[in-house]
């Protein structure tokens, strides 16, 4: 069912999250844990997560679908369990060569290009907009119709925490802020590292 305002694109996700997250699955988890994952998405979105390719684009529900399924049936509705899981998947998600350029650039160079991130993984997404302070930082989500889904916003935890981690060797605080159905505002702190002089 497509329940998106009319005439309005339908969001899509790129699939290399799918690939990312089948892999952590079977190696963290087990055969049996994706079967029942996929199983749980049903047989119009399950292949998204069985036989993904990195370079196509999947339903926005499909993704929505994988993040619900992963926190059921494998943490049992705990979303710290979750927040770890979707920190293992970018960590797979991130090549060798990318996590040696992140490695070499600064925090505040990686969330400059936020914006360029989301939308590459991310097709009729809203918009992104990133704020930056001299320990912290403010990132705000507009025109994306998923946030009001609790496991959108442990998604976007943990891709910042896990990303932002690498490019500083610190992890940062990430709180977040405000919420409704279509926007999301997230706050990064680092206690150590600075964003500005």
């Amino acid at each position: 069912m497509d329940d998106r305002p009319e005439g309005r694109p339908s969001p899509q996700a790129k699939g290399v999250w799918f690939v990312s997250a089948r892999r952590c699955l079977l190696a963290e988890h087990g055969e049996a844990a994706l079967s029942r994952v996929v199983e749980r998405m049903g047989g119009e979105h399950g292949p998204a997560l069985l036989e993904p390719f990195a370079s196509a684009w999947y339903p926005e529900k499909s993704f929505q679908l994988a993040l619900a399924a992963v926190s059921e049936e494998v943490f049992h509705g705990d979303p710290e369990g979750l927040c770890t899981f979707i920190e293992a998947s970018t960590i797979i998600g991130i090549n060798r060569f990318l996590r040696a350029v992140l490695a070499l650039t600064s925090p505040a160079f990686v969330l400059s290009k936020m914006p360029a991130f989301w939308g590459r993984y991310r097709q009729n997404n809203g918009t992104l907009v990133v704020e930056l302070g001299e320990r912290a930082a403010r990132l705000q989500y507009e025109g994306f119709p998923f946030f009001g889904d609790r496991n959108y916003r442990i998604f976007i935890r943990g891709v910042l925490r896990k990303t932002l981690e690498m490019s500083s060797g610190e992890r940062p605080e990430v709180t977040v802020r405000d919420y409704a159905e279509d926007r999301l505002t997230v706050d990064l702190f680092f206690k150590e590292r600075r964003l500005r002089a």
